[in-house]
């Protein structure tokens, strides 16, 4: 079986309507804390530190980040242009940038200490190419963590979905679960000595289901008060992987 062509850029219209017509900036998701707590463990307060958030859309984890690593600088990328123009005016400390994961021209080799990227992969159907531009921009010694969609069985599931409710517009992606042993392999085989270990992210309180099928809400289940569902009938497995890149 032939492996699957990298996917192209995508900006889905859905992030940008979800993000540029909410203000969460004072109001942090849970999972900006967890990944807080996964850095503080490794960096301290982050002084003289780089951080770059990829796919940082209007900027709202940054804005939670400075007030946790006031002494690290802190960066931005995101594909959306609209969107880099909101995380400007609100987290003007911050240097930001246009820019793909998937593009090598935009992460300069060994640029920054630590790198973040959460909700950004399951969005493509090949895993290899974020992840070696990611891992390669990381300095000797440097931490990547990572927030995404897992499988605990050795299964990929690639996924499309439309909302119909307005006739039948374009299929969007957002929603791919790979496995864990896919982003091993792939890390296994790259060019340099890396750690790395898995963390459950579960939603500590309910959410209630909103008008946007596509927003995930939760139900209770025998071994979770708070499955996270959305739409799409999908039981939405977040886990957190932390990288850390020899020196």
């Amino acid at each position: 079986m032939s492996a699957l062509e990298p996917t192209k850029n995508i900006v889905r219209p859905a992030d940008e309507g979800i993000y540029l017509n909410e203000n969460r900036y004072r109001e942090p998701k849970e999972v900006f804390k967890r990944i807080a707590d996964v850095l503080r463990a490794h960096i301290g307060n982050g002084g003289g530190r780089s951080i770059l958030d990829v796919g940082c859309a209007t900027g709202e984890f940054l804005y939670y980040l400075q007030s946790q690593f006031p002494d690290a600088t802190l960066f931005g990328m995101d594909v959306s242009n609209s969107m880099i123009e909101a995380a400007r005016a609100q987290v003007p400390k911050c240097d930001f940038k246009v820019g793909s994961v998937l593009k090598a021209e935009d992460f300069a080799t060994g640029s920054m200490d630590v790198l973040t990227c959460s909700g950004v992969l399951s969005i493509f159907d090949d895993q290899a190419v974020p992840l070696n531009n990611l891992v390669r921009c990381l300095r000797p010694g440097g931490h990547l963590v990572i927030v995404t969609l897992v499988n605990n069985e050795p299964v990929d599931v690639i996924m499309r979905y439309r909302d119909v409710r307005d006739g039948e517009p374009a299929w969007e992606a957002g929603w791919n679960f790979f496995s864990k042993k896919t982003f091993e392999n792939i890390l296994a085989k790259m060019n340099c000595k890396l750690q790395w270990n898995w963390t459950d992210f579960r939603m500590p309180f309910a959410l209630p289901k909103r008008e946007d099928p596509m927003r995930t809400w939760t139900i209770s289940t025998a071994v979770d008060p708070h499955q996270v569902v959305n739409g799409a009938g999908q039981l939405i497995d977040d886990k957190i992987l932390y990288i850390h890149k020899a020196a």
